[in-house]
Protein backbone atom coordinates (compact mmCIF):
# COMPACT_ATOMS: atom_id res chain seq x y z
CA UNK A 1 0.00 0.00 0.00
CA UNK A 2 1.55 3.03 -1.20
CA UNK A 3 2.70 5.19 1.96
CA UNK A 4 1.60 2.63 4.35
CA UNK A 5 3.55 3.20 7.57
CA UNK A 6 5.62 0.53 9.64
CA UNK A 7 3.11 0.56 12.39
CA UNK A 8 0.62 -0.49 9.76
CA UNK A 9 2.68 -3.58 8.83
CA UNK A 10 3.33 -4.23 13.04
CA UNK A 11 -0.52 -4.24 12.97
CA UNK A 12 -1.01 -6.76 10.16
CA UNK A 13 1.26 -8.90 11.98
CA UNK A 14 -0.23 -8.58 15.07
CA UNK A 15 -3.58 -9.91 14.05
CA UNK A 16 -2.01 -12.49 11.99
CA UNK A 17 -0.31 -13.62 15.65
CA UNK A 18 -3.83 -13.29 17.18
CA UNK A 19 -4.74 -15.99 14.91
CA UNK A 20 -2.09 -18.69 14.25
CA UNK A 21 0.57 -19.58 17.07
CA UNK A 22 3.79 -19.92 15.08
CA UNK A 23 7.42 -18.28 14.03
CA UNK A 24 6.38 -15.78 11.02
CA UNK A 25 9.24 -16.28 8.96
CA UNK A 26 8.48 -14.38 5.92
CA UNK A 27 6.48 -11.77 4.75
CA UNK A 28 5.58 -10.01 1.63
CA UNK A 29 3.17 -7.08 0.17
CA UNK A 30 1.76 -8.09 -3.36
CA UNK A 31 -0.15 -6.43 -5.33
CA UNK A 32 -2.47 -7.88 -8.03
CA UNK A 33 -5.51 -5.45 -10.14
CA UNK A 34 -5.05 -2.97 -7.37
CA UNK A 35 -5.67 -5.24 -4.47
CA UNK A 36 -2.95 -6.13 -2.13
CA UNK A 37 -2.22 -8.65 0.10
CA UNK A 38 0.26 -10.12 2.61
CA UNK A 39 1.43 -13.23 2.11
CA UNK A 40 2.74 -14.23 5.63
CA UNK A 41 4.74 -17.83 5.69
CA UNK A 42 4.92 -19.19 9.41
CA UNK A 43 6.14 -21.97 11.03
CA UNK A 44 3.87 -23.58 13.91
CA UNK A 45 4.49 -25.34 16.60
CA UNK A 46 4.35 -28.74 15.13
CA UNK A 47 7.29 -27.71 12.43
CA UNK A 48 4.70 -27.41 9.65
CA UNK A 49 5.30 -24.32 7.10
CA UNK A 50 1.66 -22.90 5.79
CA UNK A 51 1.56 -19.95 3.91
CA UNK A 52 -1.40 -17.08 5.04
CA UNK A 53 -2.88 -14.53 2.54
CA UNK A 54 -4.40 -11.60 4.17
CA UNK A 55 -5.98 -8.23 2.68
CA UNK A 56 -4.00 -5.24 3.04
CA UNK A 57 -6.43 -3.12 3.51
CA UNK A 58 -8.82 -4.64 5.94
CA UNK A 59 -6.47 -7.30 7.84
CA UNK A 60 -8.96 -10.41 6.62
CA UNK A 61 -7.75 -13.63 6.15
CA UNK A 62 -7.68 -14.76 2.39
CA UNK A 63 -6.74 -18.10 2.84
CA UNK A 64 -3.78 -20.27 3.83
CA UNK A 65 -2.21 -23.06 2.32
CA UNK A 66 0.29 -25.98 4.05
CA UNK A 67 3.53 -27.80 3.28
Amino acid sequence: ISGASPAYHTTALTRLRDRYDGRVIDVRLTEKGGRFDYRFKVVGQDGKVVSVTMNARNGRLRGFLGF
